[in-house]
């Protein structure tokens, strides 16, 4: 299975986080992100939803960032072999080669030869790597409310008023 989780028949799991981000206004803008995985265990492993408006590749690096940042693959571990993962993933082998050489350009991968592909152990890079993702969501969510057509002390009251529902 990919990164070694465990999952029983066709469970459907959300993944959820929340990031901050201050506004001038001195509130706290939270946005949730959920991702949604479908685990099925006929072939045990991981089955992604793709999404027809993005290539591949660029998913899979995103997931892969995603589980990076998160902390559920880690500074140092190897990544699964090109063969593994294009098989869990049911994708072609050259869609994932292509993901590593291109996590390899951001500098957050390395490649040894005959060993495999590994995480960089470079905090830094992976907390800027957070930071950065975190800052594209808050910014897409934005513009997003903007195209329907709410102003920014409105967003903000939405927000703060779904989060006393929640509390």
């Amino acid at each position: 299975m990919i990164f070694k989780k465990k999952v029983s028949l066709n469970l459907m799991i959300s993944m959820e986080a929340f990031f901050v981000f201050s506004i001038d206004t001195g509130c706290a803008l939270v946005y949730y992100i959920v991702s949604a995985l479908t685990y099925n265990d006929i072939h045990g492993g991981e089955k992604m939803e793709f999404d027809d408006k993005l290539p591949i590749y660029i998913q899979i690096m995103n997931y892969i960032k995603k589980k990076i940042v998160s902390g559920e693959i880690n500074g140092g571990d190897k990544l699964p072999s090109v063969r593994e993962l294009s098989s869990e993933l049911k994708v072609n082998p050259n869609t994932v080669q292509r993901t590593y050489q291109e996590l390899e350009r951001e500098n957050l991968v390395f490649t040894q030869r005959g060993m495999g592909t590994f995480v960089i152990e470079d905090t830094e890079i992976i907390k800027n790597l957070k930071k950065s993702m975190a800052l594209d969501i808050v910014n897409n969510f934005i513009s997003e409310m903007k195209e329907l057509g709410f102003e920014y002390k409105e967003i903000v009251e939405i927000i703060l008023d779904n989060k006393k529902k929640e509390e």
